[in-house]
């Protein structure tokens, strides 16, 4: 068999690098061709379902804390046992909706949403803005009157492109409850210390009754504070959402001296690769054969005649 010439060997290794450089190449068109849209919004949405996987927040609204609580009343019809009479039963919760959406037209949508709360007489009770173009972000939580949150939860859904929603509603009938028995029993201990203290007593008693009595009407003001929530006239439910400015989508363009450029870089990395293993492997199996040929020498030579 006749041994190729240098100038052949040479020819073919160009080829093959060729061929390898033109696969690489038509990848690029294949994986990315232009025209391609390219949603910012699409990527930026899984990349916050990994890092919400990886921290163990996954299918969680994402939310912002609010101080303020706002509670509101129903009523509620119940039949007792063995009475054919209903009777109605107050009930205090806690309704809480968490919205949140994004868009591309952001400065328009946040027009929109101020217009709402304008029109609908809103309580703006928490408002937050946060970022720079075209990442900006705003969290704001509303006061809104129960009769109107259905339809505040649906004006709400139209602004942007809702992403995620939940509502929660919370019973607080026994906390309310307890408050107003705690405020009684305060109230009770109060009047017993007036009039004690109206009584003959010595210096020392008027004082230690006077800095209880002190104490009473700190505690009974600051239930005062807990049960004005519950109070009919600060009935509200609360929103809360946020608004995420979304970038525009991107028409992908490269150019063919771009592609040609990643192509060769990766081609010429991957034939060094190549031939670099193909060396090592045949140097390490000569080093090896010589080994084994170096040893049945020595046991050749060491064997007794």
């Amino acid at each position: 068999m006749t041994a190729l010439s240098m100038k052949k060997r040479l020819l073919i290794l160009l080829l093959a690098f060729l061929a390898l450089w033109a696969l690489r190449l038509g990848y690029g068109y294949f994986t990315k061709p232009n025209g391609q849209i390219i949603s910012f919004e699409t990527r930026d949405f899984y990349q916050s379902e990994v890092d919400a996987e990886q921290s163990g927040a996954m299918n969680q609204v994402e939310s912002f804390s609010v101080e303020r609580k706002n509670y509101a009343s129903s009523k509620i019809a119940m039949n007792t046992a063995g009475q054919a009479q209903t009777t109605a039963v107050d009930q205090k919760y806690e309704k809480i909706a968490t919205l949140s959406s994004v868009s591309k037209n952001y400065e328009q949508e946040e027009k929109n949403l101020y217009a709402l709360i304008q029109n609908e007489q809103l309580m703006i009770q928490f408002e937050q803005r946060a970022g720079l173009k075209p990442r900006r972000q705003l969290n704001i939580a509303l006061g809104v009157i129960p009769d109107k949150f259905d339809s505040t939860i649906e004006s709400l859904r139209k602004i942007g492109d809702l992403k995620s929603i939940q509502i929660d509603k919370n019973d607080k009938t026994n906390e309310y409850k307890k408050l107003e028995a705690e405020r009684i029993s305060l109230q009770k201990a109060r009047d017993t210390l007036l009039e004690l203290r109206q009584k003959d007593a010595n210096t020392g008693e008027l004082i230690s009754l006077t800095n209880q009595l002190l104490e009473v009407e700190k505690q009974i003001q600051t239930l005062g504070v807990s049960l004005g929530d519950f109070d009919a006239n600060n009935e509200f439910c609360t929103v809360k959402f946020s608004l995420k400015e979304r970038r525009a989508d991107k028409i992908l363009q490269i150019g063919f001296l771009q592609r040609a450029k990643v192509a060769l870089e990766w081609t010429v990395g991957m034939y060094f690769m190549f031939w670099l293993v193909l060396f090592l492997g045949l140097g390490s199996l000569w080093l090896v054969a010589a080994l084994v040929e170096r040893v049945k020498q020595w046991n050749v030579a060491t064997k007794p005649e």
